[in-house]
């Protein structure tokens, strides 16, 4: 993650005798990575003046932390618990960066008075790789060539697959981490693939669909959704919608919200013996 703070910005935030940052984050050893970056950039006459508290939980230490804290770095989850617990008069507050791509889970927090901002440009490549790795995964048959070498057990089953030049590929939300996902595939080989979009897009390496119906007949071997929460998202494969999919059904990698698709729908669509 590039870290860049310039100094009109700091100019911006209430200059105490030390400014103090809070992370608060379950991801290891970020308190220390962030505090090497910033304080790497910050003009020397701030450094001095810096000081860090880092948590990986919400408790009286990390709650007194944040009460005196204008910049937040954190998981939104902790961030939305711990400001339930304050008083808004508690609070110092003033910018807060998640470490998540979608701030959706920051619904129900009960003061707003800050700015939030999200982790985006860097999560793209991570995905990607996630993506990608089960696909090959599951083509190759990797969990049944464990299974075989533990029993010694000699088969030419798994030696039967698919390269990612013979799939169809279709991605739900072609932004950020879905185009570095498309590119990544394409970079592989795999030169067929199908993105869900709301506007329309020209692309020679990427068919775009408007259509939810028209995606969904695209005829893909895999379908990575990676759309975020919205009111426009929520839902969108719920009831009849994956009905199309009977023929020439995908399997489905969920690296976007969970709430794309209600629990009664995806058991629907698994009774079908569908492999979502």
């Amino acid at each position: 993650m590039e870290t860049v703070i310039k100094p009109s910005f700091i100019d911006g935030i209430h200059k105490p005798e030390r400014m103090k940052i809070t992370v608060l984050s379950e991801i290891p050893m970020l308190g220390s990575i962030v505090r090497s970056l910033i304080t790497s950039q910050l003009p020397l006459e701030f450094q001095k003046d810096v000081h860090f508290s880092v948590h990986e939980r919400v408790n009286e230490k990390s709650l007194e932390s944040l009460k005196s804290s204008e910049i937040c770095l954190a998981d939104p989850p902790l961030l939305k618990k711990s400001l339930n617990l304050l008083l808004p008069s508690e609070i110092s507050l003033k910018w807060a960066q998640s470490t998540y791509a979608g701030v959706d889970l920051m619904k129900g927090c009960t003061y707003k008075d800050f700015t939030l901002t999200r982790t985006g440009g860097v999560l793209g490549p991570l995905i990607s790789e996630y993506c990608i790795a089960h696909i090959i995964s599951i083509e190759r048959n990797f969990e049944r060539s464990k299974i075989n070498q533990k029993g010694c057990i000699w088969s030419t089953e798994t030696q039967r697959y698919r390269s990612l030049s013979d799939l169809k590929v279709g991605i739900m939300g072609v932004g950020d981490i879905g185009k570095t996902i498309a590119s990544d595939l394409i970079s592989l080989r795999c030169r067929d693939i199908h993105g869900l979009v709301f506007s329309p897009r020209e692309d020679g390496d990427i068919s775009y669909h408007t259509s939810l119906k028209s995606f969904l007949q695209s005829g893909c071997d895999y379908i990575i959704n990676v759309l975020p929460s919205t009111s426009s998202t929520v839902g969108l494969l719920n009831g009849d919608a994956l009905s199309v999919l009977s023929d020439h059904p995908p399997i489905f990698i969920n690296v976007g919200r969970g709430d794309v698709i209600n629990e009664s729908s995806l058991l629907e669509a698994l009774e079908k013996k569908m492999d979502w």
